[in-house]
């Protein structure tokens, strides 16, 4: 009878066994350790394409800020500008104008009647102010009447005149005059065509 020792062949078979599972596992590690490392190259790129591309964001947006501090400066300047010609025009036509209203008060006064003082609003001779208050006229007249004839005449001058106040009237006596009417009166100032049509 012939007797198998079958202890060595089980023995070989675990070693066997066991040699196959640490390669396999020698395999996976090596395997992960290759996709690690691949996907860390790949992370690295990633970044220094990404830090790349926030530093070109970074000179150009840099650089749009210097252009929009220029558009600013510009657009600063070009309402200043805007402004100063908007000014210079506007104290040509309130001289122009103020002109005109001098020289209808002028007209308007009949013979017998005069002006001692004139006074318009702050800045009316600029242009600034013409037609923001009152125009206050003191004077005198030989007869009462002619003064309403006075007010009648600015009153008729609607181009240029709003609205005529008798504010005051009374008779005086001075050596160099002898007897006459005093009268102090207000009266409001239309704006130029121009200016009113801008306004409507």
């Amino acid at each position: 009878m012939i007797k198998i020792n079958l202890l060595a062949v089980k023995e070989a078979k675990k070693r066997a066994t066991a040699q196959n599972q640490v390669i396999a596992a020698g395999i996976v590690f090596l395997v992960v350790i290759v996709g690690v490392g691949y996907l860390a190259i790949l992370r690295t790129r990633t970044i220094s394409r990404l830090n790349g591309e926030i530093s070109q964001t970074t000179v150009e947006l840099a650089r749009l800020e210097a252009t929009k501090k220029k558009v600013e400066q510009f657009r600063k300047a070009n309402d200043n500008l805007q402004q100063q010609i908007s000014v210079i025009t506007s104290l040509e036509t309130g001289r122009d104008w103020y002109l005109q209203i001098l020289d209808q008060i002028s007209d308007a006064t009949p013979e017998g009647v005069w002006v001692d003082t004139l006074n318009t609003p702050k800045g009316s001779k600029t242009g600034g102010g013409i037609y923001s208050g009152s125009w206050e006229i003191k004077g005198g007249a030989w007869e009462k009447d002619q003064i309403g004839n006075l007010i009648s005449n600015l009153e008729n001058r609607t181009g240029y005149f709003g609205s005529v106040t008798l504010k005051k009237i009374a008779k005086g006596n001075k050596a160099d005059l002898g007897e006459f009417y005093s009268y102090e009166m207000s009266i409001t100032v239309n704006k130029p065509p121009a200016a009113a049509a801008e306004a409507g």
